[in-house]
């Protein structure tokens, strides 16, 4: 199968996936917007944020770093995988000690339940995402969209009978989050031992590889993760939890726009990792071209729908349409953002991305504390789009000066015509 089939078809399966969790995760956002107290709902966007950045604080970019091994060939992969699983096993303590710090400080400020439920759920969230990165590493991402989709249903199901009992609360909806994802890992091992046997092995040499690999990638990570979810907790802190609602809706919605490109670049990734020099070239102009394409649809398409899919959801949000909108304007940034970070960790560069992640990062903290306390929800999504913008700026002009990497804009019309092609020979496969 060529490279652009390839990503296509492993795009389309991620796609395919998300279009049937899309509606069932609209209907869920629906039931908890309407069935929720908007503070309430605004204290499960603050428990959902929290649950995913430690997540990423624990991780710290190793999942990337054994995909990109595995797509090497540098390690066997039974041992490889085995000891990814054992490192972030590991690191469940430091998530622990993340989480009494939080609950001392009291920032961000949760309920004392949830607190505790937050540890609960990143251990299945933890072993899940080693199964994730082998699905990758293997390009089946069908299983992935299995997976997710399993956790969705389940989650659904649960919330219908809730509702239909009367007894949602916020306590309930994050117990039923909980456990469909304990069964979604259920069914990720499944899957995933068909391709990793996992072995109780402990090699120093691999996790040595991973730690030494990652940590440039996992700061980076860190940095991204803080400013994605800095301005949800000083909206709290300065607006209440009320405001964090709105502005909760908005950045999901936003979130699941933007998943496109990273389910493209999900799929490109391993390819990249093994691509030589004159290779590189041309795959990334030509996924450069894609993701301004796909942006710009992305763009216009959430600006025009956005009115229409908050009153679908629940009409007492009305004030999320104006922060998704202005989201939207940073969705083609997003996109960029996504092909430069994946194709500097592939190209072993991701100390450079990590220098970007920390400019973003002062950059995105210092506009916040300027214009959240005056702007509310509308400066964070002003200052969301701006920080993106940024990074963007400063990823094309390294990436085209240290590596050679350039847009090659002139050759867009050559590469709209190749992803046509592409595009119709992987329908017609289907």
């Amino acid at each position: 199968m060529s490279i652009a089939r390839s990503v296509t078809t492993n795009t389309l399966y991620q796609l395919i996936g998300k279009g049937v969790g899309l509606i069932i995760g609209l209907r869920i956002t629906q039931l908890l917007t309407q069935l929720l107290p908007m503070a309430d709902f605004g204290y499960y966007t603050i428990f959902t944020s929290l649950v995913i950045q430690i997540a990423a604080i624990t991780e710290w970019g190793t999942g990337f770093i054994a995909v990109r091994a595995a797509s090497q060939s540098k390690f066997n992969r039974n041992l490889l995988f085995s000891n990814l699983l054992l490192l972030r096993l590991a690191s469940l303590s430091l998530a622990l000690i993340i989480i009494l710090q939080i609950r001392y400080f009291q920032f961000p400020a949760l309920p004392p339940q949830l607190y505790t439920l937050t540890l609960i759920m990143l251990i299945p969230l933890t072993i899940k995402n080693v199964c994730l990165s082998i699905f990758q590493a293997v390009l089946k991402f069908q299983y992935t969209a299995i997976v997710e989709n399993v956790a969705n249903i389940i989650y659904l199901t649960i919330l219908t009978y809730l509702m239909s009992s009367s007894t949602l609360t916020l306590q309930s909806a994050t117990l039923t989050l909980t456990f469909s994802t304990f069964a979604a890992l259920a069914v990720a091992l499944i899957f995933a031992t068909r391709y990793v046997i996992f072995q109780p092995t402990y090699s120093p040499t691999i996790t040595k590889y991973l730690l030494k690999e990652s940590l440039p990638m996992g700061t980076q990570l860190l940095m991204f993760s803080l400013y994605e979810r800095f301005d949800t907790y000083l909206l709290q802190y300065f607006k209440g939890e009320v405001t964090v609602a709105i502005y909760g809706l908005a950045y999901k919605l936003y979130g699941i726009v933007v998943l496109l490109a990273a389910y493209t670049m999900n799929s490109l990734y391993p390819i990249i990792a093994q691509a030589s020099k004159q290779k590189l070239t041309q795959l990334y102009y030509r996924a450069f071209h894609l993701s301004l394409i796909l942006a710009a649809a992305a763009t216009f398409a959430t600006i025009f729908i956005a009115p229409y899919l908050i009153t679908f959801i629940n009409p007492d949000y009305q004030a999320s349409v104006l922060p998704l909108q202005v989201l939207s304007i940073g969705i083609t940034f997003t996109y960029i953002n996504h092909l430069a970070g994946y194709t500097y960790v592939a190209i072993h560069r991701q100390t450079t991305f990590m220098y970007i992640a920390i400019i973003a990062l002062v950059f995105n903290i210092t506009t916040n504390l300027i214009f959240i306390p005056q702007y509310g929800y509308l400066g964070a999504a002003a200052t969301t789009a701006a920080t993106e913008g940024l990074i963007s700026l400063i990823s094309i002009i390294i990436l085209a000066r240290q590596q050679q990497l350039k847009p090659q804009i002139f050759k867009f019309p050559e590469t709209l015509s190749y992803f046509k092609h592409q595009f119709q020979q992987t329908i017609n496969r289907f």
